[in-house]
């Protein structure tokens, strides 16, 4: 029986593939990589049957999914990786801001920070970060680990007043000097809510799950005993990582000890709230159910 799964390759999900990029348990399926943009879109259609998906697009599908307990992508306070840049301070912040097209997710959480906790109404537009300008600049950064100039930075986002930027894009891209406030939106939510923010999860298809439910099983296990393996050997998993980005170890170091992994009483609360507040801006249809492939003990990393 053949099934496809998706992996979002950014440099959180490290820990969590360390197991089986070193060789050390073979996950069941076959792996599909992508954005979470991309992966949202994949697993919605059917085309995958599992994946690591935004938590936004479990709202907006969660008819037709189960999510995978134990495990998510989220953060307890300064993430580092969700970043709005911006040309005068965040209470201040009107005309334009771009959003970085690699996740639904973010898009919303900046527009609920903007609109619905600050009270900005700021014109909100696409950046397509995948661009080969944009990513010539985003591997200038990384390579020399400066910021970007001044003079590239204006010519391709001069006509913005703030830009959101994520992921791997997010860590190696310093626009400091062409935009001096910077705020990090994960931290934002925390120190507002009191809440972990929840920015991923893994997901399967119910119709999948009802039919092939070992499967399913045997894929949460594997996964679970691949995040304990980066968990348990956290320099494996930089190495890992360094090898993938050229980032220093000293810097993956400091950013993976900033992600949360675990989803546990008070990562569903955060999720609830972040989903009431997509529902109040109309932005989901209705109240949203978390139903669960299954209910263990277990949390991310233990076996």
């Amino acid at each position: 029986m053949s099934f496809k799964v998706g992996r979002i390759d950014f440099i959180n999900t490290t820990p969590v593939y360390a197991g089986a990029d070193q060789g050390r348990l073979v996950f069941p399926g076959e792996t599909v990589r992508g954005s979470p943009a991309e992966l949202n879109a994949l697993l919605r259609t059917g085309t995958l049957q599992i994946s690591s998906i935004s938590s936004i697009e479990f709202a907006r599908a969660w008819p037709d999914l189960l999510i995978l307990p134990g495990i998510s992508i989220s953060c307890t306070g300064p993430v580092r990786s969700v970043l709005l840049h911006s040309k005068v301070p965040l209470n201040e912040l009107s005309g334009t801001v771009g959003l970085s097209n690699r996740s639904a997710t973010a898009h919303a959480l900046v527009r609920i920070i903007l609109e619905d906790f600050i009270g900005a109404a700021p014109t909100f537009v696409d950046v397509d970060m995948g661009a080969p300008a944009i990513q010539k600049a985003v591997a200038a950064c990384r390579s020399t680990n400066t910021p970007a100039p001044r003079e590239t930075t204006a010519a391709l986002f001069g006509h913005l007043d703030g830009l959101l930027v994520i992921g791997d894009d997010a860590l190696a891209l310093d626009l400091h000097d062409y935009f001096p406030h910077v705020v990090d939106l994960g931290e934002f939510w925390v120190d507002r809510t009191g809440l972990p923010f929840v920015f991923g999860i893994w997901a399967v298809r119910k119709d999948f799950a009802r039919e092939h439910p070992e499967a399913v099983d045997l894929f949460r296990s594997s996964l679970l005993r691949s995040l304990g393996c980066g968990l348990r050997e956290p320099e494996a998993a930089i190495d890992l990582a360094r090898a993938k980005t050229g980032f220093s170890a000293e810097r993956i170091r400091s950013y993976l000890e900033r992600i949360d992994y675990v989803f546990g009483p008070e990562h569903i609360h955060g999720l609830r709230q972040f989903f009431d507040l997509l529902k109040r801006r109309n932005e989901i249809d209705g109240a949203v159910d978390l139903e669960f492939f299954e209910r263990q003990r277990e949390r991310a990393g233990h076996e």
